[in-house]
């Protein structure tokens, strides 16, 4: 027998065991690397659908505001025609909303629920779901927008506001008892200061000169009215109807404020005689003189100091404010739950000379003597008073002081069955001239008054 000693077959084990050593390693390593990098993959999808979901949600909302102003237009919408066009246009896209970014992915929006918000009728809340698609994967986001306008009355987003009664314009065209001259127009005589933005029906209209009656009627040197804007805005706005006009002469007071055509000159009589002295021959004769108003619509700084201000084309249209449909809001029953804030006064108007102060409650106003009692009463009040709720059937008189200011809240709102007089209403024409110290001072504060 022979015995071969060589370690040849050991050299080729060795060598096929770390070539399969080898082999595990970089599979595995190479597993690790595409299992690494397809989740890296797969969370970028993700991130990229969640993005494009917002992306969907943000091209929506732009969408809709964009129509509900393009709707609104340059002449505005009344409340009715507003409410009605948002409704139409959050309804239209129930159907959605789909826009295909190209490499990114895509997305689809759309709103899925409308509800109404509390305390303003001009606004809607949608519900919008928007889903965003990338490389197969969906990501979905839900949220509430609110749509619409502010319910704020139209009076209220102006500085300075003069304004013609519709209803009256319409009766003076057929009754000239019903014309009041020069309504709606603003004068600015001298260094008037305005902040803010200004609606005016009629005419503006501005000098460089203050008025004073001081033994008779005065136009005193001064300068131009200014208009500055609020913060935020670079210049005041005015929505105006008329034109803005300037004077440099002496127009009697009286008929320069019940002006209505500033475009309109003067016609007097002249007694005009011709022939011999001795034989003449004597008539009035009409002389025409051109208006000395000047229309610096197109130029205002003629009529406005400083900074100026921007005139806005558009009319806001206003809807005709219904106060007795608005009774049941602010009206509320004599009963057990009510209490009554009593005088004895016998005058014509039942006047309460003491102050009162009757928060978190509901109260009416009445009349007391012996024997008799009642809230039917036209009611006036002195000092300062304070109500929760307050409701009078007939007028309601709210004096102050000429010396110091005298504050009247109402907390919760008020029903005035007939008129609120404020102030000392004997003050005359002569009377405001000669004695502006006459005039009262009074604060009146209230969420709403019908």
């Amino acid at each position: 027998m022979r015995l071969t000693n060589n370690e040849k077959g050991y050299s080729l084990l060795l060598t096929m065991f770390v070539f399969i050593l080898f082999t595990v390693l970089a599979m595995a390593l190479l597993t690790a690397t595409l299992t690494g990098s397809k989740r890296n993959q797969t969370s970028e999808h993700n991130i990229q659908a969640q993005e494009l979901a917002m992306m969907g949600i943000d091209h929506l909302t732009n969408q809709i505001n964009m129509d509900l102003k393009k709707e609104l237009g340059e002449n505005g919408l009344t409340q009715d025609q507003f409410k009605s066009i948002l409704e139409t246009t959050l309804n239209k896209y129930k159907s959605g909303v789909a826009i295909n970014t190209g490499e990114t992915g895509s997305y689809e929006a759309k709103i899925t629920n409308i509800d109404s918000v509390k305390d303003n009728p001009l606004k809607k809340r949608a519900t919008i779901v928007s889903t965003g698609i990338a490389d197969g994967r969906k990501k979905s986001t839900t949220t509430k927008v609110v749509f619409g306008a502010q319910s704020t009355l139209d009076t209220l987003k102006y500085t300075v506001g003069a304004y013609k009664s519709d209803e009256l314009s319409k009766k003076c065209n057929t009754n000239s008892k019903y014309c009041v001259r020069g309504e709606g127009n603003l004068f600015l005589h001298g260094g008037v200061s305005i902040k803010g933005d200004f609606k005016v029906d009629g005419n503006i209209i501005t000098t460089d000169r203050g008025y004073a009656y001081l033994g008779g009627q005065q136009w005193i040197p001064s300068v131009l009215p200014t208009a500055s804007p609020v913060e935020g805005q670079k210049a005041s706005h005015i929505v105006l109807k008329g034109n803005v006009y300037t004077f440099d002469h002496n127009p009697d007071y009286d008929k320069h404020i019940e002006t209505t055509n500033f475009n309109q000159g003067t016609t007097d009589k002249d007694w005009v005689c011709t022939g011999p002295w001795f034989w003449p021959k004597c008539k009035y004769v009409e002389k025409t003189t051109d208006s000395k108003y000047v229309n610096t619509t197109g130029d205002l700084s003629k009529a406005f100091f400083g900074t100026l201000p921007v005139i806005t084309q558009r009319e806001p249209i206003r809807d005709d404010i219904q106060i007795e449909n608005q009774k049941n809001v602010f009206y509320f029953p004599e009963g057990p739950s009510v209490i009554y804030a009593q005088t004895s006064d016998s005058g014509n108007v039942k006047t309460f000379y003491n102050e009162l102060n009757f928060k978190n409650t509901y109260v009416y106003p009445q009349y007391k003597v012996i024997g008799y009692t009642s809230t039917n009463e036209d009611f006036e009040f002195t000092g300062n008073n304070y109500f929760g709720n307050f409701a009078t059937k007939r007028s309601l008189y709210i004096r102050g002081s000429k010396s110091n200011f005298k504050e009247t809240k109402f907390e919760n709102g008020a029903y005035i069955g007939g008129n609120l007089i404020i102030g000392n209403t004997d003050i005359s024409e002569y009377s405001e001239r000669e004695y502006p110290n006459n005039f009262e001072k009074n604060k009146i504060r209230w969420s709403h008054i019908c």
